[in-house]
């Protein structure tokens, strides 16, 4: 097999194009999906190798920020996750997502195919047939994420430790389990259990991008948010640590509009700008407070102080434009916390728990060890972000 060429993610458009002889849209998708098996096999072959490193995006871990980690479910609605993603990129810089998204016709000889019904299975062939509905939800995605894509709004990590996706599932499980317990029987008890199962599934597929310093947690459900708190818990040896302690709950807001309009208002709005750019600064200024565990209080009065009157004053602007005010949607209730930190001479922070002996152990505790590193003496490591109702 000749070597394959290796391209920036904003060039897979153009690699679609050249291929397939015309512009990414749903109507080309309709019509890839539905080509012989033999041309889609050919797409994957001849599909580049892409740059997610030297492509100008590489994250700057070493600022305290938020980059909520999007993990598209591809076994359901796509378009739900990327509508998440869209109304995200309203108050965020910078999104990350898995990489494998820039690979629509699969790639097993380079990738793991971290979407697939199999993703979770490493050792398993992948299939020898194309997968249609996979092929078509990808390429969706990336329809739908151009505007973020090309102008560097998304960058891409591959989902790496893959020896500790068992690890991971053994200890979110119990939340699962415990869901099961306490609901009734019956079809809307099985219906409950499967979005248990579902939210174990969307923090599996982003672990890897959190533990490797890419980006922030994001749940979209409590059974999500259950979940990172109890892998957040079993991460910190010392009894003094409280992690995912709350910094602030923000109304943001949302427009309840088509994702393209969205991402067109994100581009056009300078008051989103302004907001944008309060917002990272406010973290990245309570990201630098000093001292014990408690002093996520005095973090938390930084960020809910500062964006309170940052968020009035959003609210103004985007009611002072007719076309913005129509489009006007719910206010997405948000909730960011913070892992902290406990300085100490030897080990800044240790990983203990059920977890031990496991492969995910050294992993985590690398992770939470150069983070401390990187930051020094301060109250918090990372942040966490919870969307939506807790209730």
């Amino acid at each position: 097999m000749q070597q394959r060429k290796i391209i920036n993610p904003t060039d897979v458009y153009q690699e679609v194009k050249d291929y397939w002889g015309g512009e990414l849209s749903p109507e080309l998708i309709e019509f890839i999906i539905q080509a012989e098996d033999e041309h889609l096999l050919i797409a994957q072959e001849r599909w580049p190798l892409i740059d997610v490193v030297s492509d100008g995006k590489m994250l700057n871990t070493d600022r305290f920020g938020l980059r909520p980690v999007i993990a598209p479910d591809f076994r359901g609605d796509v378009t739900r996750d990327v509508r998440k993603a869209a109304l995200l990129s309203l108050h965020c810089d910078e999104l990350v997502l898995d990489a494998n998204l820039l690979y629509p016709f699969g790639d097993p000889e380079e990738h793991l195919n971290a979407h697939g019904d199999d993703w979770s299975l490493p050792d398993q062939e992948m299939p020898s047939s194309p997968n249609r509905d996979l092929i078509a939800k990808t390429l969706l995605a990336l329809y739908h994420l151009r505007p973020l894509i090309e102008v560097g709004a998304i960058s891409f990590g591959h989902l790496r430790l893959k020896q500790t996706m068992e690890d991971v599932f053994r200890a979110t499980y119990p939340v699962v389990a415990e869901l099961a317990r306490t609901l009734p029987s019956g079809k809307e008890a099985g219906d409950i259990y499967r979005l248990g199962i579902e939210a174990q599934m969307a923090v599996m597929s982003t672990f890897g991008l959190v533990t490797d310093r890419q980006g922030t947690p994001t749940s979209s459900s409590p059974i999500e948010w259950q979940m990172w708190q109890r892998l957040s818990k079993e991460f910190a040896r010392s009894k003094e640590t409280s992690t995912l302690q709350t910094l602030a709950q923000l109304p943001l807001p949302t427009l309840s509009s088509k994702i393209s309009e969205i991402l067109a208002i994100r581009s056009d709005s300078a008051a989103l700008g302004k907001w944008r750019t309060a917002l990272a600064n406010v973290l990245e200024e309570a990201g630098k407070v000093e001292g014990q565990p408690d002093q996520v209080s005095r973090a938390g009065a930084i960020v809910s102080g500062r964006l309170v009157g940052e968020l009035k004053r959003l609210e103004v602007s985007l009611d002072s434009s007719p076309a913005i005010r129509s489009m006007r949607g719910a206010v997405l209730p948000t909730l960011l916390a913070a892992i902290p930190t406990i300085p100490t001479v030897s080990s800044p922070l240790l990983v203990g728990g059920i977890l031990a002996g496991s492969g995910a152990i050294g992993v985590i505790d690398e992770y939470l060890k150069g983070q401390s590193a990187r930051r020094g003496n301060r109250a918090m490591l990372d942040l966490a972000v919870h969307l939506g109702s807790m209730g």
